[in-house]
């Protein structure tokens, strides 16, 4: 009957929407860690904290936005293609993200994160929740669904580690000096565009990035 298949459509709309949802959330978080191992050079992924989730975000928008990580990203694209293009890889991270959401949960963090009337668990499931999709999808989820998929990223740690090494090999030496200096403030201006769109992305990043090393005096 009608109203049968439409009990249908919902349930399976309602499960693929689940699904989605933890793909995205888990490549996010690996897109955190991916950033975040890069630009430290550490090789261990610490335990979740709101401080440890900020300074994730932190290098996780300036990889994403900064001109420096332009040739980076279409590396990235490349070895997520040739994987087979899985959901939860950390490129997908960097794809589908709207990044102003990205800068408003760190401002949120310094704004509202020391507050003390607020448990660990409040504050990573207040910032999560200002992480907005492409689509307008919000992320949000509780602390334990968030460690769940850190836990996950922890144990893909080396992975991750030996991942960005060889991406960062043969990336321009100036770019590289950029992307592992993490005093360098993102150049972000780029995105305030008012004919900005997610397709065209890289040519502005790419104009970008001349314009920062002109600046700098970098041929």
């Amino acid at each position: 009957s009608i109203n049968r298949l439409q009990v249908e459509v919902r349930y399976w709309t309602t499960r693929q929407r689940i699904r989605f949802k933890a793909d995205v959330t888990q490549a996010l978080v690996n897109a955190m860690a991916f950033s975040w191992l890069m630009r430290t050079g550490d090789t261990t992924m610490p335990e979740l904290t709101p401080e440890i989730l900020q300074e994730c975000l932190d290098h996780f928008y300036f990889v994403g936005v900064d001109p420096s990580g332009l040739q980076l990203m279409s590396k990235m694209k490349k070895q997520w293609e040739s994987a087979g293009r899985p959901s939860t890889h950390y490129y997908q991270g960097f794809r589908e993200v709207r990044w102003a959401s990205i800068k408003k949960a760190i401002e949120f963090y310094i704004q509202n994160g020391e507050r003390g009337d607020r448990t660990s668990a409040e504050i990573v499931k207040d910032i999560m929740e200002k992480l907005v999709m492409r689509d307008g999808f919000k992320i949000g989820g509780s602390m334990n669904y968030v460690i769940e998929n850190w836990e996950n990223t922890r144990h893909a740690t080396e992975e991750l580690v030996i991942e960005s090494k060889r991406l960062l090999f043969d990336t321009d030496d100036n770019d590289k000096a950029r992307l592992t200096n993490q005093d360098a403030r993102c150049f972000d201006a780029w995105q305030s565009n008012k004919r900005y769109s997610p397709d065209q992305a890289e040519s502005y990043r790419e104009a970008a990035r001349e314009q920062l090393y002109s600046r700098a005096g970098v041929k």
